[in-house]
């Protein structure tokens, strides 16, 4: 179980710094600087929150054991994702579908949280096992073998 969690761990560290990082802070950061329509746009800045609400944060409770926390940033990261992604759809083609570019940028932020919900499971039962351990009856030497 301690290399599930250390697994889990790097994945979670390696999804944040590429898709928190790189497509959540600095994509949206490089949009505003652009001569764009979207650019002046309110939905670029709550993307850069988004960014750090759903991945940033997750991730360093992650690494200072604080699972449970994680999880619900997680939550309200993939509920600002599919509001960034109405907007968006919404914006480019009233009616259509598709055609934005961000039509699957959502699926990112499920993965983060389903790999947070795993990592929840995986430092939960390493805690039972802990438990059950320490509870364990100490040996009797008078029993005999």
């Amino acid at each position: 179980m301690k290399a599930a969690k250390k697994i889990l761990r790097g994945l979670i560290i390696f999804h944040t710094s590429t898709w928190g990082i790189i497509f959540g802070i600095f994509v949206p950061c490089v949009i505003m600087l652009g001569e764009l329509d979207i650019s002046p746009h309110y939905i670029m800045k709550v993307w850069v929150v988004m960014a750090i609400l759903g991945y940033i944060i997750p991730c360093f409770l992650v690494m200072i054991d604080c699972a449970k926390i994680a999880a619900a940033f997680s939550v309200v990261g993939t509920g600002m994702v599919l509001y960034i992604h109405s907007v968006m759809t919404g914006m480019n083609n009233p009616g259509e579908d598709g055609g934005t570019g961000a039509s699957f940028m959502y699926l990112p932020q499920i993965f983060m949280i389903v790999l947070t919900v795993l990592y929840i499971f995986v430092v939960y039962s390493m805690k039972e096992r802990r438990a059950d351990k320490h509870n364990a009856p100490a040996p009797s030497i008078l029993e005999k073998n």
